[in-house]
């Protein structure tokens, strides 16, 4: 991909959301430089809880965060400027050799086996574990070393880099830089053309050997470099139909590569390695030329191992390319189909090497097919996503789906209705009584825990007695409130529409900070540039400000209680309509002011501009809501701001019970107040209409 300076513009704004989403997921409060290690590891490795550890801070020994998979092991040491200084550059910021200073010692330190440090009992655990496995068997033990930079290195950094990366190789030591170009390639790296007929060559060596054909499928123990061209040729279109696009770097993946960094590794891979699933309209055999060439053609199964083979080749020197050229080989399965169901559960049942995320493997179920169906029959039809990457592959598909016709669930040429059932499950859980969790994570909705957390949000319905009982702020979920069956398509939409206006009207940390810092300008309270925004104070300065500041701290809670919010609008719309139930969710999709949004994916344009009546239920609510919150922040605030983790503090039950109390209490006390989100002279639930 090429990178230019426009590409750069784009990035600036797309990193600040990603960073924002790595706080969100996290963090308990936004801090820049924690997120981008977070982003990091996320997009270029794991954040799997059994393999992933964050170390970043005091004594970290000049790591933060590493991988362990023995015997590889992963550490990093990422920088990122301040976000002040990030904005306001127009051009990449760059770093000096002073990061490569600190992760070469970091290296040394592993190496040594006889030094002591003062490091975190994290490091030291990671040190010991590294150094005997390294003794144990030193030619498998590999260290990865990630040197991130949000920006790019200075040519001095850049030529100390490269000196060290070859320094370290023969300690079984690899190097890996990743600067902003790196990121923003791995984060467009799926941004293909629609609808490319791929078609590529695989050559072989030996056709009595070698392959196995049939009419309709064979066998065929290829050359590993024809994927490597194939990948180079069609990018990640090779992938369309694979139902299942996680693209990320696994511990697999490394394994490969380790493989086949060695000359004994790439002759013997083809016995290692599981190989490839490929499904295609048509394959021709030209025996005489030992090819087989596959037109229509998709790899359903083996992506990790075509981008290991790449990522493995492009690290090679020219000598052990060509060795690899000549020797290595890889086991692939042709069959030729383009039927999407069998397509998709080819790719669950062959999927072996890297794990199956768990909704896949509940993705056949009948609630599943069903919430589908019933979906796709609404008068505005909505798209469920019961499996990973289902409808971009459908979408890309040039082959007739039964059932599914993009247009039916399009708004405008890039924008559809479409709901993904991991998301459903979060809100629809929130919904019912269940935020705390939500908001904590870590729920396995799609495994069979104790919690049965996907049970209740699939498989069972919330009774009267629910309702009845969620009147309360004192609520406490209860087994017997919930029946068979499973929630309406309407409840299920009414919820996720709720989260998506949430979710549009919250404000990121950057727009938060700029926003309370013009105010402080205006106010006189900062020194600065009016137009720009731009403050001349020292941090410490804005950072004192911003303490003081109500709007700003007030969107900070909003940021992290999107669980929480969720649920008070249940809360609230049980306490004027006793009853969320499948008719009144249905009323206010189909017969309100909330019919276009709805029709429109949940996109918050679709209200208008100067929407401030009560009669718009879900924006009134939120405006409601957000007063209730700021009226708890004043009551809340020293013991908010005592909080050593703010989301921590907000998933307590008796947190929540205290938040809805504040509803009740604050429901009314405005009675009297002019709001324009309320009716003279009444509470706000008193305002809500009729359904």
């Amino acid at each position: 991909m090429k990178i230019t300076q426009y590409s750069y513009n784009k990035f600036l704004p797309e990193i600040y959301d990603r960073l924002q989403e790595m706080a969100d997921k996290y963090l308990d409060t936004f801090n820049e430089h924690q997120a981008f290690n977070y982003l990091v590891a996320e997009i270029f490795e794991t954040t799997h809880e059994d393999k992933f550890a964050h170390t970043d801070g005091p004594n970290d020994g000049g790591i933060d965060f590493y991988i362990k998979d023995a015997p590889i092991y992963t550490i990093s040491q990422c920088k990122t400027p301040d976000l002040d200084n990030f904005f306001y550059s127009n051009t990449p910021i760059t770093f000096n050799d002073e990061i490569i200073d600190k992760t070469s010692s970091a290296i040394d330190m592993l190496l040594d086996t006889s030094g002591s440090y003062e490091v975190k009992i994290q490091i030291k655990r990671l040190r010991g574990d590294f150094q005997r496995d390294k003794k144990a068997d030193p030619e498998s033990t590999k260290l990865i070393v990630i040197i991130a930079v949000l920006g790019e290195l200075t040519p001095q950094a850049k030529a100390k880099f490269d000196a060290k990366k070859a320094l370290f190789e023969k300690d079984n030591v690899y190097l890996k830089l990743v600067d902003w170009k790196t990121i923003y390639t791995k984060l467009h790296e799926l941004d293909y053309p629609e609808d490319i007929d791929i078609g590529f060559e695989i050559s072989y060596n030996n056709k009595l050997k070698d392959v196995l054909a049939h009419d309709d499928y064979c066998y065929l123990l290829g050359n590993a470099y024809d994927l490597y061209n194939a990948f180079n040729d069609h990018g990640w279109s090779l992938f369309d139909w694979n139902v299942r696009l996680q693209m990320h770097n696994s511990p697999v993946n490394k394994r490969i590569i380790s493989t086949l960094s060695k000359a004994k590794g790439r002759k013997t891979f083809h016995h290692y390695n599981n190989g490839l699933l490929i499904t295609c309209k048509k394959y021709t055999h030209r025996e005489k030329q030992n090819i087989i060439k596959v037109e229509g053609a998709q790899i359903i199964n083996g992506c990790q191992t075509v981008r290991s083979i790449c990522e493995a080749y492009d690290g090679l020197n020219p000598t052990d390319q060509s060795h690899f050229r000549d020797t290595t080989k890889v086991q692939i399965k042709i069959i030729k189909t383009t039927d999407p169901d069998f397509i998709s559960e080819l790719v669950i049942t062959t999927n072996d090497q890297n794990p199956m995320n768990p909704r896949n493997l509940k993705s056949n179920k009948a609630e599943q097919r069903d919430l589908q169906n019933n979906f796709r029959t609404l008068p505005k039809r909505w798209f469920y996503q019961r499996k990973d990457g289902e409808f971009e592959s459908y979408k890309r598909s040039t082959t007739r789906i039964p059932g599914f016709r993009k247009s039916d669930f399009q708004i405008t040429q890039n924008k559809y209705r479409i709901i993904d059932n991991q998301d459903l499950a979060k809100l629809w859980y929130s919904f019912i009584g269940y935020s705390s969790h939500s908001l904590r994570g870590g729920v396995k909705f799609f495994e069979d825990e104790s919690d049965n957390a996907y049970t209740k949000v699939f498989k069972t319905v919330p009774t009267p007695t629910f309702w009845s009982a969620f009147r309360s702020a004192n609520f406490s979920p209860n087994e017997d409130y919930y029946g068979p069956g499973a929630p309406s398509v309407y409840q299920y939409l009414l919820a996720h529409g709720i989260a998506k206006y949430i979710d549009a009207k919250r404000i990121s940390y950057n727009k938060n900070r700029a926003n309370a810092i013009k105010r402080g300008i205006i106010g006189g309270v900062l020194d600065g540039d009016l137009e720009s925004g731009v403050s001349t104070n020292q941090r410490e300065t804005i950072d004192k400000y911003l303490v003081s500041d109500i709007e700003y701290n007030i969107n900070i809670i909003l940021s992290n209680t999107r669980e929480i919010l969720i649920e008070l609008y249940s809360f609230i719309f049980a306490n004027k309509y006793a009853e969320v139930d499948a008719a009144f969710s249905k009323n206010i999709i189909t017969n309100s002011n909330e019919k276009v949004f709805y029709s429109k994916g949940c996109d918050i344009s679709a209200y208008p501009d100067t929407v401030k009546s009560a009669n718009f239920i879900i924006p009134s609510t939120y405006e409601f809501i957000k007063d209730c919150m700021k009226q708890y922040y004043f009551e809340y605030e020293s013991e908010l701001k005592a909080a050593p983790r703010l989301k921590a503090y907000f998933w307590q039950r008796d947190t929540i019970a205290k938040i809805k109390l504040k509803v009740i209490q604050r429901n009314q006390s405005i009675r009297d107040y002019d709001q324009p989100w309320k009716l003279p002279g009444k509470t706000f639930i008193d305002s809500l209409p009729s359904i």
